[in-house]
């Protein structure tokens, strides 16, 4: 991994990791985590700007999430991921009750639970699936999906704690996801969680909050 500083790093949209090179004659490297080679690219500053929009609006969602611990709503959890799309991988991030969370991975929906992760709020890439107009606030979220209110109420101290230190460990751009759909291992959980933020996949992990409720 190179530093952020590092004029000659390189990200690989594969693995999303953020990797020191030099270029071959034709401009491409070689990644060294996952072999793939793909050619340097400088965004322009407008690109980093609309970047660094994207990103504060994931972790204006984070931060949300932590609202609605605040409120009592502790077992509220996030179930964040990478997905494919035409311009490349988007974080995802569902906002899901505890009692449908893995006892497995705590990160992870149970598909035995019942319900389709897409019956949760469900954002992806820049706004919220199937949801107008976009929740700003946990008590719009919470007026606007009344019974889904009912299921994220509760104590849950230990998810509340972790998902604190998880915001810390991730300041001041970072977020996190626990499995990527864009390669063969996409249904297998991520562990530790990875992070990536404005200069891509960050050196540091996060370890996995603690396990689901549903039994």
């Amino acid at each position: 991994m190179s530093s952020k500083n590092d004029d000659s790093a390189t990200y690989c949209p594969v693995c999303r990791c953020t990797f020191a090179a030099i270029p071959e004659s034709d401009g491409s490297c070689t990644c060294d985590r996952c072999g793939t080679r793909v050619r340097r690219y400088v965004p322009t500053l407008q690109e980093i700007a609309e970047r660094r929009l994207t990103i504060q609006r994931w972790r204006e969602l984070l931060f949300m999430v932590a609202d609605l611990h605040q409120l009592g709503y502790e077992y509220a959890r996030i179930v964040p991921f990478i997905v494919d799309t035409p311009g490349g991988g988007d974080w995802t991030c569902i906002i899901a009750p505890g009692t449908y969370i893995s006892p497995l991975n705590g990160a992870v929906i149970d598909e035995r639970s019942g319900p389709s992760r897409r019956e949760f709020p469900y954002f992806i890439g820049r706004g919220w699936r199937g949801y107008s107009p976009q929740f700003d606030s946990a008590e719009n979220l919470l007026s606007a999906c009344p019974k889904l209110a009912e299921q994220y109420l509760g104590r849950d101290q230990e998810y509340v704690a972790w998902y604190q230190e998880m915001l810390r460990l991730t300041e001041p751009d970072g977020v996190i996801y626990a499995q990527s759909y864009l390669d063969d291992d996409a249904h297998r959980p991520l562990n530790p969680i990875r992070v990536f933020g404005l200069e891509g996949e960050r050196e540091h992990q996060v370890l996995p909050p603690p396990p689901g409720k549903w039994m």
